[in-house]
């Protein structure tokens, strides 16, 4: 808003093409953010998606390793 208080306009036309362009910069800035928003999110659900697949995996090596070790606790016993 300061160049516009600094910048007089010589006409009509010069502001509103000042104003237009000013609302598309900002609409494209807008545009680019929402983009970057939605592709973020995307890798965010990828990755949680990655990260409870990893989970799971652990979670059934975990009980696997402990059915073995008490398996084989309960078989060496007399």
């Amino acid at each position: 808003m300061n160049d516009v208080e600094r910048k007089p306009f010589g006409s009509m036309e010069e502001e509103r093409s000042y104003w237009k362009e000013l609302a598309a910069k900002y609409k494209e800035c807008a545009d680019n953010a929402q983009e970057e928003l939605r592709e973020f999110q995307e890798g965010s659900r990828e990755y949680e998606a990655e990260l409870e697949m990893q989970l799971q995996q652990m979670e059934t090596r975990n009980r696997d390793l402990l059915s073995e070790t008490t398996g084989s606790g309960r078989r060496s016993r007399p």
